[in-house]
């Protein structure tokens, strides 16, 4: 478990249409119950996103996890998904974009797609996480 903050620049294609470059780039469902960012941190691409209500899929604390958990999750560009620990709010920007169901925003190595079952996140090796108010699931 890793714990993250990230703050991520980039530039980056929404379905098709180039987005403006911005210091983080923040998406959500067109419901808002799922906010997510995408893009680059520590020299790696990622993807990140809260789900606000949800019936939760995980019910242990992870491990060394001092802050909360559970609704927030990850993928870096290799690997699988994860869980994040976290202590900081999450408050989605003014400059935020709906993507609507069936579209997807890449950034190099990383994807996420809207459905209207949910959000999937995942990178080029096939590591990800799947958010819907039913299920959370990483992989």
């Amino acid at each position: 478990m890793r714990f993250m903050q990230p703050l991520l620049v980039a530039t980056l294609s929404l379905s098709g249409a180039q987005v403006a470059h911005a210091d983080t780039l923040w998406f959500h469902s067109p419901s808002g119950n799922i906010q997510c960012m995408i893009g680059s941190f520590t020299n790696s691409q990622m993807a990140e996103c809260h789900i606000s209500e949800a019936t939760p899929s995980f019910t242990t604390r992870p491990e060394n996890c001092g802050g909360d958990w559970g609704n927030r999750f990850f993928v870096m560009q290799d690997g699988v998904g994860e869980r994040s620990c976290w202590t900081d709010l999450y408050f989605l920007p003014e400059n935020s974009v709906t993507l609507p169901y069936g579209g997807s925003i890449t950034f190099k190595a990383v994807t996420c797609a809207s459905d209207a079952t949910g959000m999937t996140c995942r990178n080029t090796d096939g590591g990800g996480f799947f958010l819907s108010r039913s299920a959370q699931r990483v992989f």
